[in-house]
């Protein structure tokens, strides 16, 4: 399945400028992080939770940032 993760690089944007910052708070490369924005690996719980501090995230709403499917992913559990 497949993540959107608009509203991710939305807050980046918004908090951090840009995503190579992100990438060094989360202690990753450019590389790595954008394989996980596009969907090539994944982001590890580890990583879910520095980006929610990096951010200032609450908790609850990490599901907006990381769990967010793109359209129609969900058919395939139905």
């Amino acid at each position: 399945m497949d993540f959107d993760y608009g509203e991710l690089r939305k807050r980046i944007k918004e908090k951090l400028g840009l995503e190579i910052v992100f990438a060094k708070r989360l202690g990753m490369s450019k590389t790595s992080l954008s394989l996980r924005l596009n969907n090539q690996l994944h982001f590890s719980q580890r990583d879910i939770a520095v980006a929610l501090r990096v951010l200032s995230i609450p908790e609850e709403e990490a599901g907006k940032y990381f769990l967010r499917a793109k359209k129609n992913d969900w058919e395939e559990f139905l």
